[in-house]
């Protein structure tokens, strides 16, 4: 969850409400309860930072979620989540034919060591912000799951024991099909397509913790409103264009920073 004042000008009247203020994680414990995660989700979720929306999916292709989030009046951060053990996973992807092609509004039901996991896909998830197309599962020790697909057009779809740690992609009326790009994965990004990313060493720990912030501007400088919605913009384009990359096999993608 992203913090921070409505109003940065507050804080100088009212210092107990500071303008900057650390992101909130709480881990699903079951029957509706929750735990905040403090020296476990890392230092990037502690650090203070006046923060508006929030964007969730792999980013490194490495099978968990990471987190980008838009900051006010300075460059977006990723959370980079890097988990311990060895928990088992299942993403799908949905390609519309009689429903839109994005498959916006369609619902996967995932059935698993006797669990079930509802998830929708949504053209918007936070302010200024979008969720990876792909829906994340996770498993836990479940090496199988079943799958139920409602689409917007009404209709359904069903597939029995899945396998776990793959993205199975899935067309409307045709069933799996195979996947473009997920071969593809941060480290073997063409290093001028991730020159962007710095690593501030202010933020960085060598501990395995769930989740540590690795990117952030190289200058740590204040910005203006008008590079503040650059930044916003700059954001979705780099997401479009590693997801793009990953849609056509062998595709160059430009150096981010020819974007600005």
């Amino acid at each position: 969850m992203t913090t921070g004042h409505v109003d940065p000008k507050i804080e100088k009247k009212l210092p107990q409400y500071p303008n900057r203020t650390p992101r909130a994680v709480f881990r699903n414990l079951g029957q509706g309860a929750f735990e905040e995660l403090i020296e476990e989700a890392g230092p990037g979720v502690a650090a203070a930072h006046c923060s508006r929306g929030c964007a969730f999916g792999d980013f490194d292709n490495d099978g968990d979620t990471d987190i980008i989030i838009v900051n006010l009046n300075e460059p977006p951060s990723l959370l980079r989540n890097d988990l311990a053990g060895k928990a088992n996973w299942i993403k799908v992807k949905l390609e519309g034919v009689k429903s839109n092609r994005s498959a916006i509004g369609a619902r996967v039901v995932a059935h698993y060591g006797g669990k079930m996991q509802a998830q929708a896909v949504l053209s918007q998830s936070s302010f200024f912000s979008c969720n990876d197309p792909r829906l994340h599962f996770g498993m836990g020790t479940s090496v199988s799951a079943d799958l139920e697909i409602f689409w917007p057009s009404g209709q359904r779809q069903s597939y029995k024991g899945l396998a776990a740690n793959q993205l199975v992609t899935i067309r409307e009326g045709k069933g799996v099909v195979r996947n473009r790009g997920w071969s593809k994965s941060w480290r073997d990004t063409p290093f001028h397509a991730r020159q962007w990313f710095r690593v501030p060493s202010e933020e960085w720990s060598e501990r395995v913790d769930p989740m540590k912030c690795i990117v952030q501007d190289e200058h740590h400088a204040p910005v203006g409103r008008t590079k503040a919605m650059c930044w916003r913009i700059l954001a979705c384009l780099v997401w479009a264009s590693l997801a793009l990359a990953q849609d056509e096999p062998g595709r160059r993608i430009a150096p981010v920073r020819s974007l600005l």
